[in-house]
């Protein structure tokens, strides 16, 4: 007969251990249904002074009529240490050896494993000596940062109200440069992009704003200053070019403010309108104004990020209250 060895991990209040919380409210009506704890005390867990290294275990069978061998007391090793084996590692002498039992916590890979496991812990190993080692591409959406390399208007500038107000990318850095002394206003939104102020002719009334927006700026505050000026060249048929990096979140954000001044509409029609253009007929406050007249270029790249988008929410409310004060 085999030695007995005796599993008390499941009993008592072990310090590695770790109760999980009772489902329902623990008052005496209740009932937890766990299969892994006792419903009824155990004498193991009532009493945290057991000396469970000195247990002695009877494990003769009750006697009877026929010849049985005398009884021995057997004792249980119970490890110190929770990381210790139960088993152990050589059976008392004139026992038969057991077979190998093998735990699925602390088995050794199999050769047929072996390879993976290797693959593994030198890519972890990887990992921790130096994070940017990864094996792995990170492309950033357009919705989160403009890239230097998108061509949103490989025509040229977008004519996004009716041949006066344009939306454009670097007018000197991008695949299709341009000429600013061609606009009257030149508004440059981009930290980025150079400030041309030096070589735009401002004679005759003709501007050029250098505003340094980065992608995180709060721009609320600033708009109001924009649109009104915008709206000044507007009124008086001048051209007028509104400009970042890519032309697809700082300006953009420009030209949907002035949409929502000029034609008071909100933060989701106004980018609508820019988004998809006066050709939109199925959005009645499109139709309402190409029917006043006014023509928009589709501009379907633009994205301004989370950020700027609520900075447009912020300046449409600041309108709206504005709206409701004059009232």
């Amino acid at each position: 007969m085999p030695p007995s060895v005796m599993d008390t991990r499941g009993f008592g209040d072990e310090p590695g251990l770790k109760r999980p919380p009772p489902f329902y409210d623990a008052s005496p009506r209740s009932v937890n249904y766990s299969p892994k704890h006792s419903r009824q005390p155990s004498s193991l867990s009532s009493s945290r002074n057991l000396n469970m290294k000195n247990l002695q275990l009877n494990l003769t069978p009750p006697s009877s009529s026929a010849a049985s061998p005398p009884r021995r007391n057997l004792a249980v090793a119970i490890p110190p240490s929770p990381h210790q084996p139960l088993l152990s590692s050589s059976p008392p002498h004139g026992w038969p050896a057991p077979p190998a039992l093998q735990s699925p916590f602390r088995s050794h890979p199999s050769s047929q494993n072996a390879s993976k496991a290797a693959s593994r812990d030198s890519l972890c190993a990887s990992a921790r000596a130096s994070p940017a080692s990864l094996p792995y591409t990170y492309a950033e959406p357009e919705e989160l940062q403009e890239q230097s390399t998108l061509n949103a208007y490989p025509d040229g500038p977008a004519n996004v109200l009716s041949s006066v107000l344009y939306l454009y990318s670097d007018p000197r850095h991008s695949r299709t440069p341009i000429d600013i002394n061609q606009y009257d206003l030149v508004i440059n939104v981009a930290s980025e992009c150079d400030n041309l102020a030096a070589q735009f002719d401002a004679s005759q009334g003709r501007r050029y704003i250098y505003v340094p927006w980065s992608h995180n700026s709060p721009i609320s505050h600033e708009l109001p200053q924009l649109t009104r000026t915008i709206a000044d060249f507007d009124r008086a048929g001048r051209k007028i070019l509104v400009h970042c990096q890519c032309g697809v979140s700082r300006s953009a954000c420009v030209i949907v403010a002035y949409f929502m001044v000029k034609f008071a509409l909100s933060v989701n029609e106004a980018y609508e309108l820019l988004k998809t253009g006066t050709g939109n007929t199925r959005e009645p406050c499109i139709r309402h104004v190409a029917d006043a007249g006014y023509t928009v270029q589709a501009c379907e790249r633009i994205c301004p990020n989370m950020n700027l988008i609520f900075e447009l929410m912020d300046f449409g409310e600041a309108l709206a209250s504005a709206s409701g004060a004059s009232c």
